[in-house]
């Protein structure tokens, strides 16, 4: 019992010794300094400079007499399309005008035919029709159903044209149950709609 009684004293022992040990717990070195965004081999950065669709049709009006004024905002994002391809340029800066500088890259030496806002617009290009999906489900944001499509200049310039409207309908009664709307001239309203440039 007594052997016992040393080895259990023994292990206890040398468990405090460890235990006791200053363990060395510093944290990893973290690079502080961002990550530079570099283009990759075989592309370069291209600047567009985008202006938001002037032409408003409203049939209210604020109350200065305008029709309000469609802004870039931080985080927008345009589909850019060249020879069949595309990719996508970011909105340089906080927005908060109708004119914005957008980057992205494309492989050097290649001219962008044609942009898409947004790109979260499903979107394509064939020759000088761009063809965009108008969704049958839309979020209700200005954002998400302000589809625009314009024409890249030599200058790398865009100024967008609306493919859609907006429709807004207030109700006040809870007995309304159903409202149908149709478009004059049967134009689609959801789907996939071409834009053809002349």
């Amino acid at each position: 019992m007594k052997k016992i009684y040393k080895l259990f004293l023994c292990a206890v022992g040398v468990m405090m010794l460890f235990s006791c040990v200053k363990e060395n717990f510093e944290q990893p070195q973290v690079n502080e300094t961002p990550e530079v965004n570099e283009t990759p081999e075989g592309y370069e950065m291209v600047e567009f400079a985008a202006t938001s669709c002037d032409v408003k049709t409203s049939v209210e009006i604020n109350a200065d007499g305008t029709h309000g004024a469609t802004l870039w905002a931080k985080g927008d994002q345009l589909s850019i399309f060249w020879n069949g391809n595309k990719g996508s340029a970011d909105l340089d800066g906080e927005g908060g005008s109708s004119k914005g500088k957008f980057k992205g890259t494309l492989p050097q030496g290649v001219k962008a035919t044609h942009a898409v806002y947004p790109s979260s617009v499903e979107a394509s290009v064939d020759g000088n029709t761009v063809k965009v999906t108008i969704p049958a489900e839309q979020p209700g944001t200005f954002a998400a159903g302000n589809i625009s499509v314009a024409e890249v200049a030599e200058d790398n310039a865009l100024a967008f044209n609306n493919v859609n409207a907006f429709l807004c309908v207030q109700l006040v009664s809870d007995e309304v149950t159903k409202i149908h709307v149709k478009s004059v001239g049967g134009h689609a309203l959801v789907g996939t709609v071409p834009v053809t440039f002349t």
